[in-house]
C-alpha cells in the first residue's frame, strides 16, 4: 500500500535528521514537502469521499512543517547551533511528525474500510448473480442434453 511506503519514507527522514543531530553529518534533500512522494501524491489526489477529503486537507500543513523543519535543523547544524537544532527537532519536527503519522493512520483506516465495503458489495451483488448464472447454465445443459445436441 502506497500509504505505508509514505509512512516509512517519513520515519526514515526523521531518523536521518536524528542521526545528523548526533553526528553533525548533514545531508541534502528532505526539506521540500512538495518533492517527496507523499507530497506529490497529495497534490494530485482527489476523491468524493468526504472523510478522505478532510484527512488530506488536515495533513497538508503539518506535512509542509515537517519538511520545512528538516531544512531549519540542517541550517542550525551547519551554523553549529546544536541547541537550536535540537529545539526545532523536539518542538517543531516531532509535533508535525505526530500529526502527519496520525493522518497516515486515518488514511490507512479509511482505505481499509473502503476495501471492506467494496468486498461486501461485490459479495452481495455478485453472490446472487452467480447463483442465477449457475442455475441458468444448469438448465441450459439439460436443454442441450434433452435435445440430443450433445
Amino acid at each position: 500500500m502506497q500509504l505505508q511506503k509514505f509512512r516509512g519514507d517519513h520515519y526514515s527522514l526523521e531518523v536521518r535528521v536524528a542521526n545528523m543531530l548526533l553526528t553533525g553529518n548533514t545531508f541534502s534533500g528532505g526539506d521540500d514537502g512538495t518533492k517527496c512522494p507523499c507530497g506529490q501524491w497529495l497534490a494530485g489526489f482527489s476523491t468524493q469521499n468526504p472523510e478522505l477529503q478532510r484527512v488530506v486537507k488536515a495533513i497538508d500543513r503539518p506535512h509542509r512543517q515537517f519538511h520545512a523543519a528538516v531544512g531549519d535543523i540542517r541550517r542550525a547544524v551547519e551554523n553549529e547551533d546544536q541547541q537550536e537544532a535540537i529545539r526545532i527537532f523536539t518542538q517543531e519536527m516531532q509535533k508535525s511528525s505526530d500529526a502527519v503519522f496520525d493522518s497516515f493512520d486515518q488514511l490507512i483506516a479509511e482505505a481499509q474500510d473502503t476495501a471492506q465495503l467494496r468486498s461486501e458489495i461485490a459479495e452481495k451483488t455478485m453472490g446472487p448473480a452467480l447463483e442465477y448464472m449457475n442455475a441458468g447454465f444448469s438448465r441450459l445443459d439439460k436443454v442441450i442434453k434433452n435435445s440430443g445436441l450433445r
